[in-house]
Order: C-alpha cells, then structure tokens, then sequence
C-alpha cells in the first residue's frame, strides 16, 4: 500500500478512535486517552523504547527486501518466519527492549531470566563469502545458563511459520499446498532450505504432532500463523552449566539445486560470521566520519541512524541499486533523499550518493520538471524538484568530483529553465501551484516549494561557478534576485499577525474543496513552511517571521514534545527536526536540545525512528507505518551533525567569501562537565574535513581542531556560547576573539581554543518541572460531532471533524513535583519526565473505568 492511501486509509480508520472530551483541560486529562499501556511494558533497567511492539532491521545493505526482527524476537522476511519458544509450556519470547550490539551494530541481543535459567539471544544478517546481498543469511544464536542453585531442564525450541501476523509487515508468502519435511538438520518447504539447525533435537510437524515423514499443509490444517517444523531441545542443566544453540535462516528458502550456496550456508562458521559482521560496521561507520559525545543515547542513535539508512537500501532484479526509505516505504522519494545524501556525505559514505543520481536523470519530464514518483504516485506535479536541485548540485561540495557535475550540469539546466519558465508565467513569479499530494496537503502555492527551487537554484549558480560556466553564472544570478524578491513578496502577503508563515502563499484551499474525500483536519499541515534560516537562507535569523512561524507551530501542533500531523491528531517524529534545524540556526539552543531529546525519547531500543499513526498521550504504536523510516534516520542523525558542525551563510554559499563554519552549536549541559570529550571525528563540510576535540574542564573547555579546508576557507569559525554559562574569557592562538550575539567568532586559522567561562542562572533550571509543565499546556484534541462509540465504526464515521482546544494556561506542579531537584538536561532527565506525566494521565485513565492495553507475543499456534 502506498504513501499517501496508507495515511488516507488510517486517517480515516482512525477518525473516532478519540473519546468524547468533557473536561475543561482535555490537554492534561488522561481519561481523554481512548488507550494507554500497561505499566510493565518497559523495563527501566533495560534500554528505553517508546514503541511496545517496536521492530528493527538486521542484514546487509541493498538487500532487495528488508529483514524485519520482531517485537517478539522472531525474524519475518515475508518469505518465511523464524520464531523461538522456551520452557515446557512454549512460552513465546519477548523482545520488546532489544538492543543493537554496543549501541548500534545491527546485532541484535536480548536477554531474560525465568525459573533459574538465563536465556541470551542473539542475531544478525550477513552475506556468505563471494555471494552478493541477495539472500542474506540470518545466524542465531541461543546461550541458555542455569543462574540457580538447583539442577533445571532447561528447554528451548524454534520453529518456522508464515507470518505471526502481529506487526509484520508485508504479505506472507503461504499455501496450504506447501509441502514441508526435515532433512537431517534442515527443515525445507517444497524441496527449498527454510532453515537448519544443530544437534538433535526432538522434531515435531506442529507443535502436538511429532515428525514422522514429509506432510502437507492442507493435511495438518496448517495457516499462515501455524508453527511448524519444530525442533525442541531439553536438557538438564546443573548449577551453572550452560549449552548453546545456533540457527541459520536464509532470506529467500534456497532451493537443493543451488549446491554451492548451501555449501556455504552449511559450513558458515557462526562466530566467524559475526565477527565480519561487526568488523564491517566498524569499518563502515567508525572508519569514516563520526562523533564521540558523552552520552551514549545520542551518540548511538548517529551510528544507528547511519545503519538504519543503509539497511533501507535495495537492490532490483536487474541489480541496479538504489536507496529506500525503510521498513513502511520500500521506494526511492526524492524528498527524502535530500536529508539521506546530506547525511550519507558529511559522513562520507559517496558511494551511497552517487548510485541514486540516474533515478533523478529519468525522471525529469520534458518540461524540466523533476517528477518524484513515489511521492506523486507519478503525476507530473510539483513535489519534490527544489530538494532535487540541491542533491545534485550540493553533493559536489563534499565531493569535488569534477567529471559528475559536468555530467549532472545538463539536468540542472533543464530544471532552472523550469524555474525560470513558472516565475515568468505565473502572475506573482512563484513556482507553479499543485495538489494535495502529501505532506502540505493544500492546493495552490507552497511555500516549501518555493523555499526549495530557491535553494536549488542558489546550489546551481554555486554549481555553475566552480565549473567556470560565466554565462549561466550571471544569467541565473539575476533569476535568483527576482525570484528572491518574489518569495518575500509572497510571505509578506500571506504572513499572519503573530509571524507565522502559513503552509501556502496567497490565496489556497484546504479540505474537500482541495481534495475530495477529506476534511479540513487532513489537509493545512505544518511541514516544512518553516525552513526559512536553515538550510533555505530565505530570512536572517533575527527576522521576527522567523521566531514567529516556530512560536506559532511549537504552541499549536507540539505534544509530547514533539510535532503532530494531521492538527494534532497523530505525533510526527521525524517532522520536529525541521522546527530543531531553525532553532540551532537562531541560537536558541535550549528547544534545539529539547526536541533533539524528545526524538530520540520516541524511538526505539535500536534507535529505530517512526513516521506518525501515533495518537499522543495513547497507546505509542506506529502500527501501520512501523519504524525503521529510513528519512527519520537520516533527519535524526543530520539533526545531530547539525549541532556539532554545520555551515552557514552567504546566500546559502553563492557568495563564498560570506559562507562560515560553526562548531558546538548545541551542547548538553550533561555533556559539559568536567573531564567530559566531545569529538568530531572526520566530519566532511563544504569546506573541507573537520576533525576537533573539545575537552571539558570545571572552569571551561580547552578546544584542539584540525580542519582541512580544502575546498574553500570560510569566512569565519563561529562556537555558540552554551546558554547556561556565561564567558569570562576565550583565548586562541590565531588573534583575537570576538564574542557577539551569543557566539564566539574565531579566525579559521585557529588550531587551539582556550575557554573560561561560569554557570548563569540558565543553568540551574529545573528540566523535569518545566517539561512536566509544558507537557500540560500542549493543545488537546476532541472530536465533534462524532457517533458514540459501540464497537462498529467505519470510514463513514470520519464525516465528523477534528478542534484542537487548548490545554490549561499554566502548566501545573503537584506538591511533589515541586520538590523535585534540579539537574542538568539529558535524555535520562527527558526519559524519566515523560513517564512521570504518562504515569499521572494513566491513573485518571484507570480512574474514568477504562482498562490499559497489555502486550503479548504471539503465541505458539
């Protein structure tokens, strides 16, 4: 199912989910919430996941489809499940909290203890040696200790099935003509390997019925949800004693003529496996640009984020490669793809760029018209053509690769003429209008559309001054300062009272008159009318319609700390980096670290980051756009790059001598303590590759760079001045400092930084009262009009449409709350907040007679 018919669908679907709201602060009552979770989801000594029935990814890059792990620890490819019980009842295992190995190697570990007995898995994907990434072979491996002080039969058993249809996505392949039986220690469907085994287990058809001979689904009444193929291993454990378990799934069940591949997936040694499976991340993400930050979750989730979007890579039948954008959205979106080739090039994996480039060159209509596909379901429409323009041209800025902007500069023509053409044709020299196509969802002029094309064509003149192309320089310079003018012109007009920059410029619809079939709440979205500083230079960052737009968004769309979609009605994860990016860029570092914190509060124990289908203040399930999103990974982990290395200036680098570098531009205040490190590792920039230590000390920091601009230099190297402290000198060894605006200015020749500064009041602020307290003054939601609920409703029910009432004034503290003692801001102070509010509104909930929402696995069927 597509983009846009799977939030159209669900919208829908899930119109009425929202009771009836009676009290006068339905923003801080938690009986409003038509679910919440059982209280002992997640466990607070184990990594923290926001999603109870999270899933994750294993494997190899450009796998041709993704591996999913489930929530409950089975591995579903959509060819075939592999699942796993334990103890004589066959309780199916529970892997709500898995985690990555060290944070954010795609191993995937968990534990548990039962009954004396200690149960450690673990699995990962990899290629077999001299075989490509279309059939990865998944290893598990099962360590099962008895931790008591009495003998135990300790029993565990695997086994396959379809699908267990809870949270996996995709079609199950399944017939209950499916022919199955076990060959030695294989267990094959219709004479192909589904997955082998070791030692000897008791074997059963299902799991009533031993093995006794090959069988046939119809025969055993097999469904798509049957385990089948059973292998059951009981052994007495003393004290201590230990044995393991390893298990080798395909990808794809490979078929007994393929000899040489199962050759191979029979002699793979499994810890051999695993260590090249650690040994090519390592080399992959740590052997190329990274950062050392004190505090593992955020450091983590930029590695993780970086495996994640390689994880969501694909290969076709033809072997061209491409990239995806994850487990919901398996095609190549061109909107996407601007936050994932930035990312892929500051951190300098290139040949992850460059692979995507002829997906672009096809699909530029005659027009010049770059035509996005997968977001437009192929309507020629404008969607995505300024995020286009910016890809090819600014790639070259990381790359100097000469001979492809030479080979990209014929496409980019083509599109500026595009540009050039609307800004002639249409009256106010905007872009052409277009459709509720996603995102926006308003017909007539988009701001975003207009903020792009401005980026791309500032990208192209930058492009065509370092080929030496005089003539379309100065030709597109000129069409740059018109269509500048244009744009201003255009939120001069459209602007509102309070700043904010609505959605669309002039006059636009929204609804059903915009788009047949839905209602005003679905259409009108805050998306990205706010990039107006960064990376769009469109207004100086002081400019009050700057600080307007984000005041006017953060009041009315934020809960949970984090961006809605749909008005409100469903958390959007990923979108609250484009609010944060602004924020770094007008140095209010304070809700830059805020909503840093609150994305990663809503990820996954795998760092793992979802779209939206979350009502706030409910049950936490993206079900059925689940995570891993591939963009969310690449804004997530660029959010990040953003706050340690980021340029800026200069008419977003047409006027080279005006473009800067600014380093450490949103530090945690639990970052900087004494004896703490954050490095940049090998960050790519526009001006070269950016390498800095900044050690903490209890009266400042001491700062070490080694920057090779070799590129071009920037104009000057700006550092933020932390917010909760405040400057009693700064020294360097390249000349004088100037302290200005909230920001140190060093010359960019500067090798080594001398910082003494002391704590203001800012940094005694008390983060747990203050986030409980805007926890409260979030907008509430309600429905009206709607049908009361009685267990039937349909599509039609969505005739009733959607207010948002704000929340109370002042956010409250309870008598308890107040006593709460300060410390610095963290993911763990932001976690921790989070539960205490969840907590508060789940009791009013229980209270108003409703009952919470346990999870299960799936059972052994």
């Amino acid at each position: 199912m597509n983009k846009i018919i799977v939030l159209f669908i669900f919208s829908l679907l899930t119109a009425c989910n929202t009771a009836h709201v009676t009290d006068q602060n339905p923003a801080i009552d938690g009986a409003a919430a038509y679910t919440m979770l059982s209280d002992n989801v997640n466990d607070p000594q184990r990594e923290w996941s926001y999603n109870p029935k999270s899933t994750t990814v294993i494997g190899v890059p450009f796998t041709p489809a993704p591996v999913q792990v489930t929530y409950d620890g089975s591995i579903y490819t959509g060819n075939a499940e592999l699942c796993f019980f334990y103890g004589s009842s066959n309780k199916p295992t529970a892997a709500y909290q898995k985690t990555f190995y060290e944070g954010w190697i795609p191993i995937v570990e968990y534990d548990w203890q039962e009954d004396g007995i200690r149960y450690d898995m673990e699995m990962f994907g990899s290629s077999l040696p001299g075989e490509d990434s279309k059939n990865s072979v998944q290893f598990v491996r099962v360590s099962i200790r008895n931790v008591s002080d009495q003998k135990q039969q300790a029993i565990f058993t695997a086994g396959t099935r379809s699908s267990g249809l809870d949270h996996r996505m995709g079609e199950a392949e399944f017939s209950d003509q499916f022919n199955y039986r076990f060959d030695k220690n294989e267990f094959v469907r219709d004479n192909q390997l589904l997955y082998t085994f070791e030692g000897e287990p008791e074997k059963y058809a299902t799991k009533d019925k031993p093995y006794t001979g090959s069988f046939l689904a119809a025969d055993l009444g097999i469904q798509v949800n049957t385990v089948t193929g059973l292998t059951r291993y009981s052994q007495e454990l003393n004290p201590g004693e230990s044995y393991q378990l390893t298990f080798k799934f395909p990808r794809v069940p490979v078929g007994n003529r393929e000899t040489a591949f199962l050759s191979k997936l029979r002699q793979a040694p499994y810890s051999e496996s695993r260590q090249a499976c650690i040994d090519y991340w390592k080399k992959r993400i740590e052997g190329r640009g990274y950062f050392v930050i004190p505090e593992d979750r955020v450091e983590d989730s930029f590695k993780a984020s970086l495996v994640h979007l390689m994880l969501a890579t694909r290969m076709e039948e033809d072997g061209t490669r491409r990239q995806g954008s994850g487990l919901p959205y398996d095609g190549i979106f061109f909107n996407d793809f601007i936050d994932m080739r930035l990312i892929y090039d500051v951190a300098g994996h290139t040949d992850f760029v460059e692979l995507n480039f002829p997906w672009m060159f096809k699909n530029i209509n005659e027009e010049g018209l770059f035509v996005d596909p997968s977001v437009s379901h192929s309507q020629e429409i404008m969607t995505s053509h300024g995020q286009v323009l910016f890809s090819l041209c600014n790639h070259f800025l990381y790359t100097q690769n000469r001979a492809l902007a030479e080979e990209v500069f014929g496409p980019v023509c083509q599109a500026i003429g595009m540009i050039e053409h609307d800004h002639n044709k249409e009256p106010n020299g905007l872009v052409r209008p277009s459709t509720p196509f996603d995102a926006e969802m308003i017909k007539g002029y988009y701001t975003s559309h207009n903020l792009w094309c401005l980026l791309g064509l500032r990208s192209a003149i930058t492009l065509a001054d370092y080929l030496g192309k005089g003539e379309e320089c100065k030709k597109w310079k000129e069409l740059e300062k018109s269509y500048y003018n244009a744009i201003m012109k255009g939120i001069e007009t459209s602007v509102h009272a309070d700043g904010y920059v609505p959605t669309g410029l002039y006059e636009y619809q929204i609804g059903e008159v915009a788009r047949s079939g839905f209602k005003e709440f679905q259409t009108d979205q805050d998306w990205e009318n706010m990039l107006l500083v960064y990376p769009t230079e469109m207004l100086e960052p002081d400019d009050r319609r700057v600080k307007g737009t984000l005041n006017h968004i953060r009041t009315h769309k934020y809960r949970e700390g984090i961006m809605t979609y749909r008005n409100g009605m469903h958390l959007h994860q990923y979108a609250t980096t484009n609010l944060a990016n602004q924020y770094l860029a007008i140095n209010d570092q304070e809700k830059a670290l805020l909503d840093m914190y609150h994305i990663l509060l809503h990820n996954g124990s795998t760092h793992e980051g979802f779209e939206n289908m979350v009502e706030p203040w409910s049950d936490r399930d993206p079900d059925p756009v689940p995570a891993p999103h591939a963009w969310a990974a690449a804004k997530t982990a660029l959010l990040i790059r953003n706050m340690l290395v980021r340029e800026y200036g200069g008419k977003a680098g047409i006027n080279k001598e005006e473009r800067s570098l600014y380093l450490f531009s949103g530090l945690s205040p639990s970052w900087v303590q004494p004896g703490k490190q954050i490095e940049i590792r090998d960050i790519r920039s526009e001006f070269g590759k950016i390498n800095a230590v900044m050690t903490c000390k209890q009266e400042g920091a001491d700062i070490r760079l080694n920057c090779d601009y070799t590129n071009f230099k920037p104009a000057h190297l700006y550092m933020a001045v932390p917010y909760y402290k405040q400057i009693d000198q700064v020294t360097s060894d390249a000349g004088e400092v100037t302290v200005k605006d909230g920001y140190m200015v060093f010359s960019p020749e500067t090798k080594e930084i001398r910082i003494r500064w002391k704590d203001n009041k800012q940094s005694g602020k008390n983060y747990v009262q203050e986030i409980l307290k805007s926890y409260r003054t979030e907008p509430g939601v309600a429905w009206k009009d709607c049908p009361e609920d009685k267990g039937d409703r349909s599509p039609a029910d969505a005739g009733c449409y959607l207010i948002v009432i704000p929340g109370a004034e002042e956010g409250f503290l309870t008598k308890e709350e107040l006593k709460i003692e300060a410390e610095p801001l963290s993911f763990e102070v932001v976690r921790k907040t989070f539960l205490m509010e969840y907590d508060r509104r789940r009791g009013q909930y229980l209270q108003s007679g409703k009952k919470l929402l346990e999870i299960y696995p799936p059972v052994m069927e």
